[in-house]
């Protein structure tokens, strides 16, 4: 089996692997481009919403996308890029690091998963993150008679192996749900709070 792929083969359960965090990481700092091009996502963000309102549709299910979130769409995927941030720590003119802006990634799963496959994947999670030193932080929702269980904890620096270099250090986060949502997130702690309102206003399709 490919190593590289995101998803085990039907049926099965496996955890991410450290060079697949990375990767993941790394398409999560692609997003950050758009500090350069502030002008041209501020319309294309605006274009979006115009277009769609405050509502992204992946698969059966429904995310909220406020107005205030950048939305880029792909066949599989879609990520949510939040265009401003609620990170208010004060910094000397010298201290050029960046504001990571909080980042969900949607995915619509190709299999769904029973509830049993969902407890094992969390615990598989959180022996991984505890092997990392990190202490594993757990939330669940319920999506219209789903679960959908989101587990985390462990700092972008932890995963990218580095130093810090954003203002404050983002918390990784991996929610799977019963069926065949999954969302992986990276947000600072002053940003969670507008993330958890997404991912709690999540539906399904009627």
């Amino acid at each position: 089996m490919n190593n590289n792929r995101l998803f085990g083969k039907r049926g099965s359960v496996r955890r991410l692997t450290r060079s697949e965090c990375i990767l993941l990481v790394v398409l999560f700092l692609v997003v950050l481009l758009w500090v350069g091009f502030r002008n041209r996502i501020r319309i294309e963000t605006w274009w979006w919403h115009h277009q769609h309102g405050e509502t992204l549709a992946i698969g059966e299910y429904r995310v909220p996308a406020p107005r205030d979130w950048h939305v880029m769409e792909q066949d599989s995927w879609s990520m949510l890029v939040r265009t401003g941030s609620d990170d208010r720590i004060a910094l000397p003119p010298s201290d050029k690091r960046l504001r990571f802006p909080a980042t969900l990634l949607v995915s619509d799963r190709s299999t769904s998963w029973d509830k049993e496959k969902l407890k094992r994947w969390i615990g598989l999670e959180a022996s991984r993150l505890k092997k990392r030193g990190a202490d594993p932080l757990a939330r669940d929702f319920e999506v219209e008679g789903e679960t959908l269980s989101c587990i985390g904890g462990q700092r972008f620096s932890e995963v990218a192996g580095g130093a810090q270099f954003y203002v404050s250090d983002p918390v990784t986060w991996s929610c799977y749900s019963s069926g065949t949502l999954e969302v992986k997130i990276m947000a600072t702690d002053a940003d969670l709070p507008r993330v958890w309102d997404i991912i709690s206003g999540i539906r399904k399709t009627p």
